[in-house]
């Protein structure tokens, strides 16, 4: 195996075949280990092949047993087939997009989608824009208003002073 710098001390490489070809444990097992050198060049980790054991609590072992219960090969049995003629149907189905009907029918209609798309996007955004000159005249004329009441106030207190 390669050496890594950038193990820890005690490094443990699994590697587990996903789709075992022949009996026995579908894991090997690797341990980082220091390998000296007597000419006095420095010590590389490097990892060993090393025996392995899987082993799993009872609990779990009943649990892996009862999802398995129910999965069964998947390339065997009536469902697949009928999966695999219902895609078949469904292939079948479909147009001939090599006419060049076909692509013009698509094209069209695509760009009417677009158009539409478009359209609503620019309504969207002048309704938007509508909204906000309104609450921007809202704002001032309630700022106007405002003002004018503080004045009138300014003036009421002036006015009941000179009395």
């Amino acid at each position: 195996m390669n050496s890594r710098k950038d193990t820890g001390p005690n490094s443990v490489l699994i590697i587990i075949d996903m789709k075992p070809k022949d009996l026995g444990l579908p894991t090997e097992v690797y341990i980082s280990v220091e390998e000296g050198h007597n000419d006095g060049t420095p010590t590389l980790k490097i990892f060993e092949h090393m025996t392995s054991e899987i082993g799993a609590e009872e609990a779990e072992e009943v649990g892996v047993e009862y999802l398995l219960r129910d999965i069964k090969d998947t390339t065997v049995g009536t469902l697949s087939q009928w999966i695999t003629n219902q895609l078949q149907n469904v292939f079948n189905l479909l147009p001939n997009i090599s006419l060049q009907e076909f692509v013009k029918a698509f094209y069209l209609n695509t760009n009417d989608q677009m158009v539409v798309m478009c359209l609503a996007s620019l309504i969207y955004s002048v309704v938007a824009l509508h909204n906000l000159i309104n609450n921007n005249i809202a704002n001032r004329d309630a700022e106007k208003k405002e003002g004018q009441e503080k004045e009138e106030s300014k003036m009421d207190r002036k006015d009941g002073k000179k009395d």
